[in-house]
């Protein structure tokens, strides 16, 4: 699939989404500012960047606003929905070149690493268990 500029929408997805679950307070470390909208920016042009490494010229980041944002804050995506998000975010980003892309790296890791978060304390992982065999499963057992 050839690389594009993702819509806004997409950008304020992932990191509204992510906000709104209360993942990202430990993403500090991996841009200037706790600042939602200079992440977005941040993401942007890494996008940006990577679309120009691949066809040449510039690509021209998109804007992200903080009604955007704000969006999905309140009505965030599933935190699968939040991780494939970032995966294709990933994807369409990773031809961006040197500083900028070891910079980006780091942050898709970080925001992979609070999208699982987000799944994995869903319930206790203490007391977390597997009560029955998957639904269907009665017939196949009886066959063996």
């Amino acid at each position: 699939m050839s690389c594009f500029i993702l819509p806004p929408e997409h950008i304020a997805a992932i990191v509204g989404s992510l906000h709104g679950r209360g993942a990202l307070e430990d993403l500090d470390w991996a841009f200037e500012s706790n600042n939602l909208i200079d992440l977005c920016d941040t993401l942007a042009r890494l996008n940006a960047a990577s679309v120009s490494g691949r066809y040449g010229g510039y690509a021209k980041a998109v804007d992200v606003s903080e009604d955007m944002v704000n969006a999905f804050v309140v009505c965030p995506l599933s935190p699968i929905d939040t991780l494939q998000a970032i995966n294709s975010f990933e994807y369409q980003s990773c031809e961006a070149k040197g500083h900028q892309w070891t910079v980006g790296a780091k942050i898709i890791d970080g925001l992979k690493d609070a999208a699982i978060s987000v799944i994995t304390r869903r319930a206790n992982p203490n007391t977390w268990c597997i009560g029955s065999l998957p639904e269907g499963s009665e017939n196949i057992v009886r066959l063996t």
